[in-house]
């Protein structure tokens, strides 16, 4: 392996020597790798599932300490794949392997360029290694790292599983479907009568109570016994619209540019007033 990558040359000798050691799995520097030869579909990513991710945060052995990682502060990355942090995912299977390079933004510094972050797995899941150019990436579990494998881990269920919404047995349809109709002829009580077993959906049949009194009789006389004046209820059941109706329209006013004669302009206030009563008197209307 001799094309070394331009940021395996800016490492110093220990982070250079474990650098090499991680992509030895591949035989390759994945920052070497063309994006041109990578694959972007959901069908060529690893089988990333979130217990492998548990298993490489907590569990891995960190190559400085020789002691498990423990991130457990990782585990909280999926709320970067879900809010779109990570740009890009690509994968190139490499000796029997698979090399994912993406491209995630930064958590604190959203306008500079993407991170370049790579992570080497087995075809089951099994995270092998990662790396990330970011200030944290030498300790292989930055948050950058973790979001691609979330996110790897969601398009998988999003391929595999289908949702309530996405399958059509599982809608739970109604067993009665109402037809639009006007307010006035809406019941807003229960959906079945407090006198019979008859629906109230069925419109066209006359409901009555049990002392024979009809439902539109028994709405007039509670209206007539209300003092309310001129209310929304009376103003939709009759007789009383039609008398709102009459009252509104006597009392109408006349539109004022009607009334503009050029010789009313030398008028007094007085003159004026009276033309407007005598305009209400003879009912001018618009």
């Amino acid at each position: 392996m001799h094309n070394y990558s331009d940021y395996y040359k800016t490492l110093d000798r220990e982070h250079s020597s474990h650098y090499l050691s991680k992509i030895s799995i591949v035989n390759i520097d994945p920052y070497s790798i063309k994006l041109r030869d990578c694959s972007d579909k959901v069908e060529d990513y690893p089988n990333v599932l979130y217990p492998d991710i548990v298993n490489y945060l907590l569990y891995t052995k960190s190559a400085y300490t020789h002691q498990q990682l423990k991130a457990y502060k990782g585990l909280d990355a999926y709320k970067q794949a879900n809010s779109g942090w990570v740009r890009e995912v690509l994968t190139k299977r490499c000796c029997k392997k698979i090399v994912v390079l993406g491209r995630v933004m930064h958590s604190q510094r959203i306008s500079e360029n993407c991170t370049n972050t790579w992570i080497i797995t087995e075809d089951s899941g099994c995270v092998l290694s990662a790396h990330c150019d970011c200030v944290a990436g030498l300790g292989e579990t930055c948050t950058h790292i973790c979001a691609i494998l979330f996110f790897i881990d969601q398009s998988l269920r999003k391929q595999t599983e289908k949702s309530v919404t996405d399958l059509k047995s599982q809608w739970v349809i109604p067993s009665k479907i109402g037809a639009p109709d006007k307010v006035a002829n809406i019941d807003f009580g229960l959906s079945k009568t407090c006198f019979d077993d008859k629906p109230l959906h069925n419109r066209n049949k006359k409901i009555t109570n049990k002392r024979g009194c009809s439902r539109q009789g028994d709405v007039v006389e509670f209206l007539s016994k209300l003092n309310l004046g001129n209310s929304v209820l009376h103003t939709i059941v009759k007789p009383f619209s039609s008398k709102i109706h009459e009252q509104l329209n006597v009392n109408k006013s006349a539109c004022l540019t009607r009334l503009y004669e050029i010789k009313h302009e030398i008028d007094t206030l007085e003159n004026l007033q009276n033309i407007g009563k005598l305009c209400m008197i003879e009912k001018i209307l618009i």
